[in-house]
């Protein structure tokens, strides 16, 4: 899956509402709100919430296993994900979970991982991973271990493993063909493995890759990590995004 992104050199253009409007990146403002795409691990998570201002409130989706839309948050601001609960005096917004960027981050991915309810209401842990260019560069590879076991990884023939829900940014060697190799696999908390699956990522100058390593559908109770079902095995899930080189050795901006 490849996702790709285009900004100009002296021209950011983006969408609201259907219409694309220019911003100058000349005057190197810091950004008033930042982009998030949203998933989750197992199953949909509905019925939740994004703000923007603290008055309104957006529903969102964030699909399992892949990003949802994007929507956008107040720059500076900790990504908080809402819950919206009816009162007697009417409907109040309350937390369920949230997660803190660079105060300068203009695009990020958001995970949620559902854990058991708290005060019967949903609780979730969020990780929310900046994808500026500064953060994440060309020629990296951003491994995502998006599961609750252990990974172990075999990538540019070098052996490492990746605790659950952590992630790490590897620089790497493409072969010939631009290709990025890699192994994985899942350990399970009594010492077992799942099956190995081989991946590749195509890494071409000035582009940088995302790696990220994920557990079946209802392989296990998502609020309850000690049950393993039998079925339970790996997928990797790769893109490869290019970034624009910025002239005079600048930042590099993401391009589509």
């Amino acid at each position: 899956m490849h996702v790709h992104r285009l900004v100009s050199l002296v021209l950011w253009v983006f969408t609201v509402s259907g219409l694309s409007l220019p911003v100058h990146a000349q005057t190197a403002r810091p950004p008033a709100r930042t982009e998030i795409c949203l998933m989750s691990w197992e199953v949909d998570q509905t019925g939740l919430f994004i703000t923007e201002n603290d008055r309104d409130y957006t529903l969102i989706t964030a699909p399992a296993y892949e990003f949802g839309g994007p929507v956008f948050v107040r720059a500076g601001a900790p990504v908080r994900i809402y819950e919206q609960v009816q009162k007697s005096d009417g409907i109040e917004y309350v937390a369920v979970g949230e997660a803190e960027l660079p105060p300068d981050c203009r695009t990020a991915q958001v995970y949620l991982i559902r854990k058991p309810d708290l005060d019967g209401r949903r609780d979730y842990r969020v990780i929310a991973l900046s994808n500026d260019a500064k953060a994440f560069g060309a020629g990296k590879v951003r491994l995502f271990n998006f599961s609750p076991w252990l990974a172990g990884i075999l990538i540019n023939g070098v052996e490492q493993t990746l605790p659950p829900l952590e992630w790490r940014i590897v620089d790497v060697v493409p072969d010939r063909k631009h290709r990025v190799i890699m192994q994985a696999a899942l350990q399970f908390g009594d010492g077992s493995w799942t099956s190995a699956v081989r991946d590749l990522v195509t890494l071409r100058e000035n582009y940088r890759g995302s790696v990220t390593f994920l557990h079946t559908r209802r392989s296990f109770d998502e609020t309850d990590l000690s049950p393993v079902l039998p079925e339970a095995r790996m997928l990797i899930q790769t893109t490869s995004e290019y970034l624009y080189p910025q002239s005079g050795g600048g930042e590099s901006t993401i391009g589509k």
